[in-house]
């Protein structure tokens, strides 16, 4: 009798964990997702970013540089014409 009454258990467990194996596959996704979402929204900030730097740079008679699409600022691609450094905070020659 005793050695049925630990089988119950042990048959019901798959039954009983259904419910935790679903929360945990749905974290997991969640998580992914959050993932890409930062990364998006990190590439929205570079983007504001170069347009801004163009602007400027468009405002001082020079030529835009090439802004990254999303698929090769993810892959870490650096083009010869890669964005610079904003035209306002470059170094000036110094006044004597």
């Amino acid at each position: 009798m005793k050695n049925k009454l630990i089988l119950i258990p042990i048959a019901l467990m798959p039954f009983m964990l259904t419910g935790c194996i679903v929360a945990a596959i749905g974290a997991g996704v969640g998580a992914a997702h959050y993932g890409t979402a930062k990364k998006k929204e990190a590439y929205a900030t570079y983007r504001t970013a170069a347009d801004k730097n163009n602007t400027e740079r468009e405002e001082h008679g020079l030529q835009p540089v090439h802004i990254m699409t999303y698929d090769e600022w993810c892959k870490g691609e650096v083009t010869t014409n890669a964005p610079a450094k904003s035209v306002t905070t470059t170094n000036a020659p110094a006044s004597k």
